[in-house]
């Protein structure tokens, strides 16, 4: 927010489910004022537990920018780690298995409680569609929600999200 440079700390973790780090780095960046950068910092999981609609393992990140030892922004997430081939003798193989995609298109809203996303409905939305056979979901004209994407990652869900309608 101001016009002088100052140099900072990126400081990277990966957690698995069961909260150790399986990965972790920094690497000291240069901030000019006014200015938005881009920054590489590489990290490596070894042996990752892959995510499938069978097996969703999620790993959770946290990102923190840090000067002289004070944690200036922190920002976490989740996220999976896959293996994605399409080819037209195998299909789509996700982690090295043939995926047959059994789904359906999904609107936006839910229903009786309307377009407002809430994450337990996001989830009960996942899992009743899990439980009747799904592996896949499209959007249908509008993006998916932070809240059901989450859910779908959680689940185990594979999504296509349409960014709008193409017809």
């Amino acid at each position: 927010e101001t016009a002088v440079m100052k140099n900072i700390v990126l400081e990277a973790k990966i957690y698995d489910r069961d909260g150790s780090v399986a990965a972790e780095g920094n690497m000291p960046v240069t901030v000019r004022g006014g200015v938005t950068d881009t920054y590489k910092l590489r990290l490596f999981v070894k042996n990752p537990k892959l995510w499938d609609a069978e097996n969703p393992n999620l790993y959770t990140y946290e990102v923190s920018l840090c000067e002289d030892g004070a944690v200036l922004d922190t920002e976490s997430g989740t996220f999976g780690i896959r293996k994605m081939q399409l080819d037209p003798v195998n299909g789509l193989r996700i982690n090295g298995r043939t995926v047959k995609l059994r789904g359906g298109c999904i609107h936006h809203d839910n229903g009786i409680i309307g377009t407002k996303e809430f994450a337990f409905a996001a989830e009960e939305r996942v899992k009743t569609l899990k439980n009747a056979g799904f592996n896949a979901i499209r959007s249908s004209h509008y993006p998916m929600s932070r809240k059901l994407l989450d859910a779908c990652d959680k689940y185990g869900m594979y999504v296509m999200d349409e960014y709008a309608d193409v017809w």
